[in-house]
């Protein structure tokens, strides 16, 4: 019982052959662990709400491109070209490396007149903002400079996925239906009406007649997941693990039916009092309970364990599992990209 009480009050972790478990979170750990009923998303700011800023003025190029674009476009047939694009500014840059001296001067005494321009302009803006703006327009460009560098690193694993062979996601029933009518019977219409038009057909089915298309897709579905058992089993193999998303290794994971984690105190206590006094308001006597709890959750997971390890080493793979464990822990921690 006073042990029991200690741990209530001091937070105790239990040692055993399948790791380190908590069961109950000392008065520092609530504190610092995230508590879903008291810890709010912060807001995202709506920049449309604070005071426009000046934009930049252009370069000299850029007026010169801007200028010129239609022109280049014309005469070297970029219409209908996919990278038209970038081909005009290919053929826009060497323009502007052979432009005369006169021309070009003309060019940039102009963009630096907009220079000066928007130097006046940005520092009257400047000035006219009050305190709580100034830290609003900060804190958006922060989260901007955040919200660029996630799309970035979404990119980057994505092209990850495409590199390593990532199987695709199934469809599922209703594309299949979609794809059940092509080519598009509805030609005469845009494609947000087409869109609009399947879909009431969709919802217009039958459970019937709905059948078909379900078990297309969930005939998908398990191949996709024989696919992405492979796939993972593949990344681990060849070294490319740390390149595997933690879910997608949670998600194979929970295939080899891995037993639930244990709770702690404090979580069964949540759950159980979910608008109740916080947890560090508790006297150790009311703790004691949800300790006792959790350190019966906590066999019950060593004795789940047990038994679902030795199943895995009947299907040998008990090196793999290590390497799954291993690899969710490592991939939790990797820094986030600045």
């Amino acid at each position: 019982m006073a042990l029991l009480a200690t741990c209530a009050k001091s937070g105790t972790f239990a040692f055993s052959k399948f790791g380190l478990f908590k069961l109950c979170p000392s008065s520092y750990s609530i504190g610092s662990s995230i508590n879903r009923n008291y810890v709010t998303k912060k807001e995202k700011i709506d920049i449309h709400s604070l005071p426009k800023a000046p934009k930049r003025p252009m370069t000299s190029y850029l007026e010169f491109y801007k200028n010129h674009y239609n022109e280049i476009v014309e005469n070297n047939n970029l219409q209908t070209d996919k990278k038209k694009a970038s081909k005009a500014v290919q053929i826009c840059s060497g323009m502007w490396e052979s432009l005369d001296d006169v021309t070009r001067k003309g060019y940039q005494d102009r963009a630096h007149a907009r220079l000066e321009a928007y130097k006046e302009e940005m520092q009257k803006f400047k000035d006219s903002l009050t305190p709580e703006q100034k830290e609003l327009l900060k804190e958006a460009k922060k989260q901007k400079r955040e919200e660029k560098v996630k799309k970035k690193e979404k990119k980057e694993e994505k092209q990850k996925n495409v590199e390593h062979g990532l199987p695709k996601r199934p469809l599922s029933s209703y594309m299949f239906f979609v794809n059940s009518k092509m080519p598009n019977p509805y030609s005469d219409k845009s494609a947000t009406e087409y869109v609009q038009m399947l879909g009431h057909e969709w919802k217009e089915l039958s459970k019937e007649d709905k059948q078909s298309f379900e078990e297309l897709a969930a005939e998908a579905k398990e191949e996709y997941s024989l696919k992405m058992t492979q796939w993972v089993e593949n990344m681990v193999e060849q070294g490319d693990g740390s390149d595997v998303k933690v879910s997608l290794l949670q998600k194979e994971l929970e295939k080899l039916e891995v037993p639930k984690k244990n709770t702690s105190g404090y979580q069964i206590y949540r759950h159980h009092h979910k608008e109740g006094p916080l947890w560090s308001t508790l006297s150790d006597e009311e703790k004691e309970k949800w300790v006792k709890k959790a350190v019966k959750d906590l066999h019950r997971y060593e004795k789940e364990m047990e038994e679902w390890y030795q199943k895995i080493e009947d299907k040998g793979k008990t090196d793999f599992v290590e390497e799954m464990f291993e690899l969710i822990k490592t991939n939790k921690k990797k820094p986030t990209k600045k």
